[in-house]
């Protein structure tokens, strides 16, 4: 190559030394906005220039040096002297360009060069226009490694400490291209030596790196000792990771401590499109501060990790990740992750924020999506290491992957295990995901979660808490099951606690079946075998499979599937039909068999717990349809088979297409005990098609369907639309085979109808117990089409009130002699036998006591059209009643027929209130079956006749056929009088 060499004259050369090696400030005539200047002399065109201090590195005594331009045009080479020196805290560079030479517009690299013929370290490429330097387009630093050039053919190697102390000297110097296009290789094992006071002013901390480092499958030591300043951030084997950086086939041992912010073995901050590959970290971080990851502390843009290895603990303050600590606004791709060493069955990993967010992948996501697939986190702990710091925030927001994950992009989770204790004493912790919030869809594909979780609340196997967006559950191994390695499993919080999620306001959608089996506990209230508290979403049970073994435990607000639903509807896959038969219990879909109570893992089931449901424990303004549960419920206050405690609040909510077949549903110390739902308030909504197989055994106010239900006095009419019960209740006080006991308002009332029971229903004794109502405290209240076919007993306990549909019925008050509009039983038939234990009971074969009777209304708002033709054997020191027990002032009974044996009583009412006007039309009894006492008796032989029973409308209401019932009176609508099991 040609070299042109524009020499300088000596005396004008000494004469400029002598002026202190500066260019003339006389007769300027052009600059540019980068800083430079064009001026003339006699003989010289003086172009002067600023950089910064770090790209040349000059000697101090040095006032002259040659600049060498090399065109990108022509790449002819030519040669000025220049003169240096020091302005403003940067280099001043002052080129001497002789009047007949001209630098032409164009590209240039440009060296600088000693006077001993060595050149200064970077290469720049620089534009130059109008003779002066317009912009420095890079820097290229000469690397002065003894072997390579920097290429990927021919990388630079590094195989000593001072090595790499050369290439850390060049980073330094590099500081506009970082590196950018060069390869540089790792030759040998060795420790990063400390940069010097001159560079950093303290221990190794890195420079930015923008190439490729390939560590070859040989080891750094990395050390690191700050004191939490200023100084202490972004800190790491390089300083930042910029665009197009790739570290691959490297072990970095760390031993770090006392970083302020951004701090990880390989870098302390990454920028732009970066790549780690093959790259493993072992060692500990201690005492740092924010954003520290095993890798990386803060990462921007774009990152993908694949094929790593994180061998450390990772102690900081907040937002602290096995991968990266803290990460905004791009794509992050983890593929191939794992804390387990080759050959190994468990790992050991420590990561601990003393404030939030800590994560095995990453603390923190601000922003833009993840792509994860095929990572193991394992770090298994018997019971007794419950306590045992593994993954750990003091603040909150503690994840097997992410501690917070804000996604603003549709994001994948993809073959993923986690089993290592996951713990916070704030919020928000997951097996996955510790606080999740996206408006995009994030898909969990064979994901599996098998260890401890606990925290104060929103606790989940996969997903602390979860707001908007869609979570998708996919795969063919998804499930949050089993222990890992003998490990101890189990998911608790003080409030929301759920098997998948803790507190979800997201819309959650299982694609492939997902499988819980954990046992989950919520210390003050909402526990959730799914989720521990739902949101104003739609929750689809199908793909959703529970392990019979599972408990859910709870104090408050406990279910099966959720603890506590607000705003939400809970769907399973399951309808309702009748046509003639009753449906077997087992050709439903279970949806939870396991096991629902208060109490503690380490204590055991207790049964005091309040609102306990088999699939919600409170549903508040909420539906659910279709659900069946299988297993058992034990509680002390509201307790049911599917919702502990139900608000119907909206129109649009509805309890429907519900099944119990569990084993038991049990409260033994309180009230409101229901096959489907222990306590309904209700407002607006539906509630029908509801059958229950299963034992129910409660205190006061049980039933079979409903313990309670009570109708709000702003809201519409109740109505309990196809209530079946066909398991044995049992209870105390007010017990009802469908419903326990109503109460409300008394201008609206409720309608119960097209109902039946099957089943034994009984009482302790006192109260009310009927074979679909137990007590209906409530004026404006019917009962219409209902039939009972199994036995009802009253309890030895005090004088109870029984009766084959109803215990008692309507509003009632001392001081008053009627009450218009209170109460109507119509349609009605009874099968079963109808008695009491105790002595002083009312007994009646369709209702045990009438309330207030109505003065204004001659057709409605009484007991009529019913039948009994079950026994009532109670032998009692008052009479009883073939179909009404005892009536109450001005009540009225009519169009009623008796066949079923009164053993000791009348053949259809027992007795009256003393000196009460009561009102008795067309009520006749079968010749033998009671005494005659206010109603007809027939013959047999008259059965068949509709003259033996004037007054009854055989043309809408009755019907007689010699082959139906006996050849007896029958009912048009009452759709369960001969439906058998």
């Amino acid at each position: 190559m040609k070299v042109k060499k524009a020499s300088i004259v000596g005396f004008l050369l000494a004469l400029l030394l002598m002026a202190g090696n500066s260019c003339s400030d006389d007769n300027p005539y052009l600059s540019n906005e980068n800083g430079s200047v064009l001026e003339t002399t006699k003989d010289f065109k003086l172009s002067s220039f600023p950089l910064e201090r770090h790209i040349w590195e000059i000697p101090e005594t040095t006032t002259l040096i040659t600049i060498q331009l090399r065109s990108h045009t022509d790449f002819t080479v030519i040669e000025f002297d220049a003169t240096v020196s020091i302005k403003d805290e940067k280099l001043w560079l002052c080129i001497r360009i002789p009047k007949d030479v001209h630098i032409p517009d164009s590209d240039y690299d440009v060296w600088g060069i000693l006077a001993d013929g060595k050149k200064l370290g970077a290469r720049l490429v620089a534009t130059f226009k109008n003779e002066m330097l317009h912009s420095v387009m890079s820097t290229t630093v000469e690397y002065g490694l003894a072997e390579g050039d920097g290429t990927a053919e021919n990388p630079y190697i590094i195989n000593t400490a001072d090595d790499f102390n050369t290439f850390a000297f060049g980073l330094y110097k590099d500081s506009l291209t970082h590196g950018a296009n060069l390869y540089f290789k790792q030759g040998a094992d060795f420790t990063a030596p400390p940069l010097s006071e001159e560079y950093t002013g303290r221990n190794y901390t890195g420079y930015s790196f923008a190439g490729t480092y390939d560590g070859n499958g040989h080891k750094i030591i990395l050390n690191y000792t700050g004191s939490n300043s200023e100084r202490d951030q972004n800190i790491g084997l390089f300083k930042v990771l910029c665009n197009g950086a790739t570290i691959k086939n490297l072990t970095i041992y760390a031993g770090m401590r006392g970083i302020l912010k951004n701090g990880g073995a390989v870098a302390g901050k990454a920028e732009g499109n970066v790549i780690l590959e093959n790259v493993q970290v072992s060692g500990n971080f201690n005492d740092c501060g924010d954003n520290i990851g095993g890798f990386i502390g803060y990462c921007l843009r774009n990152l993908t990790a694949k094929k790593c290895r994180i061998y450390a603990t990772v102690n900081g303050a907040s937002s602290i990740g096995g991968l990266v600590g803290c990460y905004e606004n791009g794509s992050l791709k983890v593929e191939d992750f794992t804390n387990l060493m080759p050959g190994a069955e468990t790992g050991v990993i420590g990561l601990i924020a003393s404030g939030s967010n800590v994560g095995g992948i990453v603390g923190a996501v601000n922003s833009g999506n993840v792509n994860f697939s095929d990572i193991t986190l394992l770090h298994s702990i018997p019971q007794s290491d419950i306590d045992v710091k593994v993954i750990y925030s003091q603040g909150g927001n503690s994840g097997g992957l992410a501690g917070k994950m804000n996604l603003s992009g549709s994001s994948k989770i993809t073959n993923v295990q986690v089993a290592a204790s996951i713990r916070s004493a704030g919020n928000n912790v997951g097996g996955l995901i510790g606080a999740y919030t996206a408006n995009q869809e994030l898909t969990l594909n064979d994901c599996e979660f098998n260890s401890y979780l606990r925290g104060n609340e929103n606790v989940g196997g996969f997903i602390g808490t979860a707001s908007d967006g869609t979570i998708n559950i996919d795969g063919t191994q998804t499930q949050i099951a089993k222990t890992y390695n003998g490990g101890y499993m189990s998911i608790e919080a003080n409030r929301n606690a759920g098997g998948m999620i803790g507190n979800a306001a997201c819309t959650v959608k299982a694609k492939a079946q997902c499988v819980i089996n954990t046992q989950v506990t919520a210390y003050i209230s909402s526990a959730g075998g799914l989720i521990g508290y739902l949101r104003n979403r739609t929750l689809e049970l199908e793909n959703f499979k529970f392990d019979a073994n599972m408990h859910v435990y709870g104090a408050d607000a406990t279910g099966g599937i959720v603890g506590q639903a607000e705003n939400s509807t809970i769907k399973g896959n399951n309808k309702v039909t009748f046509g003639g038969t009753i449906p077997k219990a087992d050709s439903f879909t279970s949806h939870f068999p396991g096991t629902v109570s208060s109490g503690t893992p380490s204590g055991g089931a207790s049964s005091n717990g309040t609102s306990m449901g088999g699939i919600v424990g409170y549903a508040n303004s909420s539906s659910v349809t279709g659900v069946c549960f299988t297993g058992s419920v034990f509680g002390g206050e509201r307790v049911g088979g599917i919702v502990g405690h139900a608000t119907l609040y909206d129109g649009n909510n509805s309890i429907t297409n519900c099944v119990n077949n569990g084993k038991t549903v049990t409260n033994s110390s309180n009230s409101n005990t229901g096959g489907i739902v222990g306590l309904l308030q209700y407002k607006y909504g539906s509630f029908e098609y509801l059958v229950n197989y299963g034992r129910i055994e409660g205190a006061k106010n049980t039933g079979g369907i409903v313990g309670h239900a009570s109708v709000d006095d702003k809201g519409e009419k109740m109505i309990l639309r196809y209530l079946v019960n066909t398991g044995t209740i049992t209870g105390q006080h007010d017990v009802g085979g469908c419903v326990g006991f109503i109460d409300g308002s008394n201008s609206r009332g409720n309608e119960i109808y097209d109902s039946a029971n099957y089943g034994s229903v009984n009482n302790s004794g006192g109260g009310s117990v009927g074979g679909i109502l137990g007590y209906g405290n409530i004026a404006h209240s019917a009962i219409f089409s209902c039939a009972n076919h199994g036995a009802v007993n009253g309890g030895p306990g005090g004088d109870s009130n029984v009766g084959g549909i109803c215990g008692r019925f309507g509003w009632h008050s001392s001081s008053d002699v009627y009450k218009n509009n209170n109460t109507e039983l119509a349609h009605c038939c009874n099968r079963g036998t109808v008695s009491s234990d105790d002595w002083n009971s009312y007994v009646g074969g369709v209702l045990g006591r009438q309330s207030l009777g109505s003065t204004v209304d001659d057709d409605n708002w009484m007991v009529h059209d019913c039948y009994n033709s079950g026994n009532v054997p109670t032998n009692h020191d008052r009479n009883t009643g073939g179909i009404v027990g005892y009536v109450d002032h001005t009540s009225e009974v009519k169009n009623c027929v008796n066949t079923g044996k009164v053993e000791h009583g009348n053949g259809v009412v027992g007795t009256r209130k003393s000196a009460a006007v009561w009102y008795h039309h067309n009520l006749y009894f079968l010749e033998g079956t009671g005494k005659d006492w206010k109603c007809s008796k027939f013959k047999e032989k008259d059965k068949g006749n509709q003259s033996t029973y004037g007054g009854f409308n055989f043309n809408t209401i009755w019907r007689l056929d010699p082959t139906v019932n006996n050849g007896y009176p029958y009912l048009q609508s009452c759709p369960f009088q001969f439906i058998k099991l």
